[in-house]
């Protein structure tokens, strides 16, 4: 666990970065800003760090998102279903702050039709609207923290292809889901072979995981490291992530039916009182380190995303 004087020291290092401007340091030293990014961004800078290392202001167009906003579309009684079980056990996120979410999601339906909305986007595009909120949701959303978020989720879901998990039939997951499973054979095949016994399939926790980016499946304060390397180091990394966990988890997993199973991943948001979840996450972090992509994982993932095929992974 960091002790205060590490705390400290974090977050005069990325105090400096900023203030030398953080563009240029991840274009100019990118190693060790992927590196600094993977231990943690202090949450007063993580907003300004993510906005960067996204690109939100190359690819920030001025007055389209009110533009975007006019128009109706077939998915917002959808999302306005959805917006009320956002966060359900937040009481800040409150009527003006599901509103502006509701605004966000519905503004990028009408800029990707293709994409529209799908259930997941909901908690990646909250999570976005938090943070550019420094970390909670105690200040009413101003129009400029709601269209900061628009451009942040629309580059991630953008060049950082995550729109891919949530177009129809789901092309990118799937194709996530295959690597998934080659790279936990390669790694913890023990495990690998107790879930094929105990028929523990990707539906019962994987695609949730994916689908929200861990945000409705483990407790915020580790999610939010997560999406630290998330952000920073490309979706690609949510694999050796992945992995890593399980490794953590492999001990306890290997001990339970699959009941048991199911339980302990629904239980494991909720978490335990007394832990620091965000140490708990760099350590996941530190862990995905060493876990690499086979070469045939690699360039699976990397294919060209075929646009209207229904298959978007390899046969087994």
């Amino acid at each position: 666990m960091p002790c205060p004087n590490d705390a400290l020291r974090r977050q005069q290092l990325w105090k400096g970065m900023l203030q030398k401007g953080i563009r240029s340091f991840i274009d100019e030293r990118p190693s060790t800003f992927r590196r600094r990014a993977r231990r943690g961004i202090p949450v007063e800078f993580r907003a300004e760090v993510w906005k960067a290392a996204l690109k939100t202001e190359e690819h920030a167009k001025p007055g389209l998102y009110q533009e975007l906003l006019i128009p109706q579309n077939q998915w917002t009684k959808l999302i306005e279903i959805d917006i009320s079980r956002t966060f359900p056990d937040m009481p800040l996120f409150d009527k003006e702050q599901q509103e502006s979410l509701l605004r966000i999601l519905h503004a990028y339906a009408n800029l990707n039709p293709e994409v529209g909305y799908c259930q997941g986007m909901n908690f990646v595009a909250g999570l976005l609207l938090m943070v550019s909120q420094k970390g909670d949701f105690r200040e009413t959303p101003r129009l400029e923290k709601e269209e900061e978020t628009f451009w942040m989720f629309a580059c991630l879901m953008g060049d950082g292809q995550l729109s891919g998990f949530y177009r129809r039939r789901f092309p990118l997951l799937r194709r996530y889901l295959w690597a998934f499973d080659e790279m936990v054979a390669l790694r913890l095949p023990v495990l690998f072979a107790h879930f094929e016994t105990e028929n523990v399939q990707h539906a019962v926790y994987l695609h949730q995981w994916f689908l929200t980016l861990f945000i409705n499946s483990l407790p915020l304060p580790m999610v939010l490291v997560i999406w630290d390397a998330i952000i920073c180091d490309g979706l690609e990394c949510i694999l050796p992530i992945t992995v890593a966990l399980l490794e953590v988890l492999e001990p306890t997993l290997l001990s339970l039916q699959f009941e048991d199973v199911i339980r302990f991943f629904r239980a494991m948001r909720a978490g335990e009182m007394g832990c620091n979840f965000a140490s708990i996450g760099r350590l996941v972090i530190e862990g995905s380190e060493d876990i690499g992509f086979p070469e045939h994982v690699v360039a699976e993932l990397r294919s060209p995303l075929a646009l209207g095929t229904d298959d978007a992974s390899p046969q087994r």
